[in-house]
């Protein structure tokens, strides 16, 4: 499932949905893996483009047996439903901070990730200062941010569903 659009780039716009993908993961798991026993893997990826236009894209990606899409896609949808309705419960958004912490530490030390956080920003046209505060960002997260979040780029009436199944 993919959704979709335009919207105005901003470096907390792509971090808190960025986030939103890393709360979705735990909650598609937690469902459509766990509880469904629907697939082995799953994936939510979000994110904000500047170029070559203002836009976000968002998707929900998972391989299963064909007799078990239509139940599937339902849990996942109705997963970001209730992020929309309800928000997230504080121990998710604990976990997401806790990844994001772990995710950060080892990041520093890499030079993969400062060559491709240097380039991001200087393509952005962004101050690459600002590289050190996503500590501050990670800190600052709460539930009410994800829920917003969910509601403003996971529009449940218009989107993609793509499903490819076998050749007879």
């Amino acid at each position: 499932m993919i959704f979709t659009g335009e919207a105005a780039y901003s470096r907390k716009e792509a971090y808190l949905l960025s986030s939103l993908a890393d709360l979705l993961n735990i909650k598609l798991i937690e469902s459509v893996r766990e509880e469904q026993g629907g697939v082995y893997g799953i994936n939510a990826f979000g994110g904000l483009n500047k170029l070559p236009y203002n836009s976000f894209s968002c998707q929900i990606q998972f391989p299963c047996a064909p007799e078990n899409v239509d139940k599937l896609i339902k849990v996942a949808l109705g997963d970001v439903q209730k992020i929309q309705e309800k928000g997230p419960e504080e121990a998710d958004v604990n976990k997401v901070k806790e990844t994001q912490r772990r995710s950060r530490e080892t990041n520093l030390k890499e030079n993969r990730f400062w060559l491709n956080q240097l380039q991001s920003y200087y393509f952005q046209g962004e101050d690459p200062s600002q590289i050190l505060g996503g500590e501050k960002s990670t800190e600052g997260l709460t539930a009410k941010d994800l829920q917003e979040t969910a509601k403003k780029y996971f529009n449940l009436n218009s989107y993609m569903k793509v499903v490819l199944k076998p050749e007879k």
